[in-house]
């Protein structure tokens, strides 16, 4: 019997973030960070509590043991960070978490905590185990540390890592996460999932992973979470008191740019010098800081929304030499920057021919497109300029180098 990985859970619980809109091109990158990886072995049973005052929310276990026990609405606002959060747990919901049995409880398996600029982020794989089912409901949960507490919070399109964090089992994770394995069939996967840095890097492996699944091998039955594969598991083994197995590690870890756009400029866009004509036609925009008394032809540019920040990054012929530069958006006002943030969206626009670029945005190019996929959709801009890297040859009448 397989049982379904589930986040949307029993009685009602789910976890609906209001998500911003990707208007435009769906594009991750890949980010090294710095992870704390924690196992509980066995894992740590939290149970159910009357009142919100008994909860610390200081501590995951907290927010777990809130999730579980909430019975009104109040309760449940409060583990939330944003306000615009929709929540799906209603009066049915509450009436069943007020009739839950003793046996009813929480168990925490692994937690990967990390920071992310300003943010401290931690997602927790655990489960729900009620007395009368005979299998558990497996989840991750994202969550956010801020002003000393917990709260339920959450990254956009981060659906591949609470996969990876949820379907598979946790031992291989770690020997993932540590880059290497005793295990010569799950180190073999390992090995194939790091980057040119030769760092452990999510979406190699989810892409991997992914084919061994649609090739039906083995292998991925073998690092799968077997509670999703058989019944034949003890899954009610949590206690109260658990050894926690920590270990930290770098590894590139999947994110996507809040938005991406991509614009060619008219033919009539050259020789451009900086006038009072020009000063007028650009006015509070991007290109006019490019303008000076040598003339410039504007080719094409991308432009980045990522952290409620706004990058132009602007391809154009000066003194008969393509050059990229990077143009941001600060207070009303735009200056060049070095573009270090946006270093590889910086590097392909500045390798590739407009049309090329455009259509890798689109994902248009059927030889390249089971090579650059995203780990949550769209394309992997990392793996973009892995493989133009590798194929250069091919690809020499659509670079400009």
């Amino acid at each position: 019997m397989k049982f379904k990985f589930n986040i949307l859970l029993i009685f009602g619980i789910n976890f609906l973030m209001a998500q911003q809109t990707n208007i435009g091109y769906v594009v991750e990158y890949n980010l090294p960070i710095n992870v704390e990886y924690t196992v509980y072995s066995p894992p740590l049973r939290i149970n159910k509590v009357e009142t919100m005052e008994e909860i610390d929310y200081s501590k995951i276990e907290g927010l777990l043991q809130s999730y579980l026990s909430a019975s009104n609405m109040e309760w449940v606002r409060n583990e939330y960070l944003l306000d615009s959060v929709l929540i799906g747990r209603d009066q049915e919901h509450f009436d069943a978490v007020k009739k839950a049995t003793s046996e009813d409880y929480i168990q925490i398996e692994a937690t990967y905590k990390f920071g992310l600029e300003d943010k401290k982020m931690a997602y927790v794989k655990y489960s729900f185990i009620f007395e009368k089912l005979p299998f558990p409901f497996i989840a991750v949960l994202s969550m956010e540390y801020v002003n000393e507490r917990w709260y339920l919070s959450n990254i956009l399109n981060q659906g591949a890592v609470y996969e990876l964090l949820g379907k598979f089992k946790v031992p291989f994770l770690k020997d993932f996460f540590t880059g290497k394995s005793s295990t010569e069939t799950w180190d073999s996967i390992i090995q194939n999932s790091k980057n040119r840095n030769n760092l452990p890097e999510i979406t190699m492996l989810f892409n991997n992973l992914e084919k061994l699944k649609i090739s039906n091998n083995n292998l991925y039955k073998e690092v799968r979470d077997e509670r999703l594969i058989s019944q034949d598991v003890n899954f009610r083994n949590a206690k109260l008191n658990s050894k926690q197995e920590k270990k930290s590690f770098k590894l590139s870890h999947p994110f996507i740019y809040d938005n991406i756009r991509f614009q060619k400029y008219k033919s009539n866009e050259a020789d451009l010098v900086r006038n009072e004509e020009t000063e007028e036609k650009y006015s509070n925009s991007p290109e006019l800081t490019l303008l000076s008394n040598i003339p410039i032809q504007l080719l094409n540019k991308v432009i980045v929304f990522k952290e409620n920040k706004e990058y132009h990054v602007i391809k154009y012929v000066k003194n008969n030499a393509k050059e990229v530069d990077v143009v941001s958006l600060n207070n009303g006002i735009y200056s060049i920057k070095n573009g270090e943030e946006i270093e590889n969206i910086n590097e392909l626009v500045l390798i590739c021919k407009p049309d090329f670029l455009e259509n890798i945005l689109q994902d248009d190019i059927q030889e390249m497109s089971d090579f650059i996929k995203g780990s949550d959709g769209g394309i992997n801009i990392d793996l973009v300029l892995a493989y133009i890297n590798e194929n250069r040859s091919s690809l020499n009448s659509f670079l400009d180098e």
